[in-house]
């Protein structure tokens, strides 16, 4: 490492993320690289529960060279006291932009005294008149809206900010970017996904995608992709990042179907990052169909080749799937189709609606080959036991879990913990249960299996049960829990749930929500 020059060291640690640069710098045993201004310049701690034993204040006052400091991302770090976070925000003279949603800073007066001097801020709140803080701060280059309720179209073009997205896939909700990108035409339209009328022709991917927006009255894509749209006014060479084709009605048709795999098969879904769509798209033989223009007769569908391999080739580099169950597609065929979930080997996120038919039997490859996947979310939409078997024999090889959601009927608690537990390393950070009963084995029913599992993960913050029918057991785990839920701020103990603890930070594990061509207040 010595060996290496300074500034190719430099130039190659630029592209960590901050926590893994503190990791590298304490393996290396030296912070000299936290005071170089070319990769401090940005310091981005967003939904690093892993700090939750760190003091960030004196973290960043004595080990970084804070004068280099302009971007600071604290998004989610819920369980530091608002006046360090001041101290904090005051101490660095040069910051010009600050993330810190879901922190516990606001917008009271003092707050926004601090705020003053950036030029860039996303706080999300429901209830805030947004017009009088975009008036208030006038030097923003973006404001991100992402509100639980409807919110009136906002005109903001005295300020100088174009509306580059606008999203209401998820029920009353509304999502909105407001953007400073030079001269753009007036009535600028952000859901248009195709070129004007005076062009010649338009291609096969952009009419595609203007049916999606007929058929969901919504984009496909999202807002990075959506703001090159914007300013071009067509898809042109676009590369799309994020593609959405659930909405709550269900479009279970042909012209659904055929859509969606002229866009996943295009050449602009080659750098595919994060996809969410129904188990319709396995359906092979309707897909098939729908690209030759001819139906097959049900016996001929079983022998055609899964058209979702022919997906998966062409987004390889997926990191993000969240798959929907279809109702009405519950063949063997599309059944079968889930083990292709293992081509994606750089999958880093797995959601799942787990229909009655999946048995779970594709998991072992999927946990074997996507090594990095940090997060699984699965919903049973009914019972399973086959699946849960299955989940619990190879949930072992997903060795780089750090996020666990599971959905189910019935859990039989000591079984569970004792799959998770046997996870190596110890990556574990959330734990979110949902369920009708929790049950325990008889022969280990005297000790508080909660507690030890505890104990065996101190790197755990979050430990959620949230079941219907009431249990005088969890009861009593619940008040011998409260010694480690005392011991650190951050964590959050809750195994005798009828509802969901209030902290928004963990919102994306305790709701079953998208987080695909949606804004992601934490990604700006």
């Amino acid at each position: 490492m010595d060996q290496i020059p300074t500034e190719i060291l430099c130039e190659i640690l630029s592209y960590l993320d901050t926590y893994d640069l503190l990791q590298f710098c304490r393996a290396y045993g030296n912070n000299c690289f936290l005071k170089e201004s070319s990769i401090v310049r940005k310091v981005d701690f967003s939904r690093r529960f892993e700090l939750k034993d760190i003091n960030l204040y004196a973290l960043i006052n004595i080990d970084f060279n804070y004068t280099h400091i302009k971007i600071l991302n604290i998004d989610n770090l819920y369980w530091i006291p608002v006046a360090d976070l001041r101290k904090l925000i005051n101490q660095l003279e040069n910051l010009e932009e600050l993330h810190a949603v879901h922190t516990e800073l606001g917008l009271k007066e003092d707050d926004i005294f601090e705020y003053e001097k950036i030029s860039d801020e996303d706080p999300t709140f429901v209830g805030i008149h947004y017009e009088n803080i975009v008036r208030l701060l006038k030097n923003l280059e973006k404001v991100v809206i992402k509100s639980k309720i409807p919110v009136p179209g906002y005109d903001f073009e005295d300020q100088g900010l174009t509306l580059t997205f606008e999203c209401r896939r998820h029920g009353p909700g509304t999502d909105l970017i407001f953007e400073k990108i030079g001269q753009t035409p007036k009535h600028t339209s952000v859901t248009e996904p195709h070129v004007p009328s005076s062009e010649p022709k338009r291609s096969e991917t952009e009419d595609a995608l203007g049916v999606f927006y007929t058929l969901l009255h919504d984009l496909a894509y999202g807002p990075k992709e959506s703001k090159q749209v914007c300013i071009q006014k067509c898809l042109n060479n676009t590369r799309l990042e994020e593609l959405n084709f659930c909405q709550p009605n269900i479009f279970c048709n042909l012209k659904y179907i055929s859509c969606a795999m002229k866009i996943l098969t295009s050449k602009h879904s080659r750098e595919l990052k994060k996809l969410r769509l129904r188990a319709c798209m396995f359906g092979s033989s309707q897909t098939e169909a729908a690209d030759k223009g001819d139906l097959k007769s049900p016996r001929q569908r079983s022998s055609t080749k899964h058209p979702f391999w022919k997906i998966s080739e062409n987004i390889a580099n997926l990191r993000e799937l969240e798959l929907e169950a279809c109702p009405q597609c519950n063949d063997e065929i599309v059944m079968s189709a889930y083990s292709a979930i293992q081509k994606f080997e750089h999958l880093n996120k797995l959601s799942l609606e787990v229909p009655s038919q999946l048995d779970g039997s594709f998991l072992k490859e999927v946990f074997t080959k996507c090594r990095r996947l940090e997060s699984l979310h699965l919903v049973c939409v009914v019972k399973n036991q086959t699946f849960m078997s299955n989940l619990c024999d190879n949930l072992k090889y997903a060795t780089s879990l750090k996020h666990f959601r599971l959905h189910h009927r019935d859990i039989v608690l000591n079984k569970l913990l004792d799959t998770l537990n046997a996870l190596e390393p110890k990556n574990l950070i959330r734990i979110y249960i949902s369920c009708d009963t929790v049950k325990l084995l008889h022969n280990s029913a005297s000790a508080n299996p909660l507690c030890t599992f505890v104990k065996d993960n101190p790197q755990l913050v979050l430990l959620v049960i949230c079941r219907k029918e009431s249990n005088k057991t969890l009861e009593k785990y619940q008040q011998e829990l409260a010694t480690f839920i005392h011991a650190n701020r951050a964590r959050i103990f809750w195994v005798n749930a009828r509802s969901v603890p209030h902290n928004s930070a963990h919102h994306d594990i305790f709701f079953d929500s998208t987080n695909v061509s949606v804004v992601n207040v934490h990604e700006f």
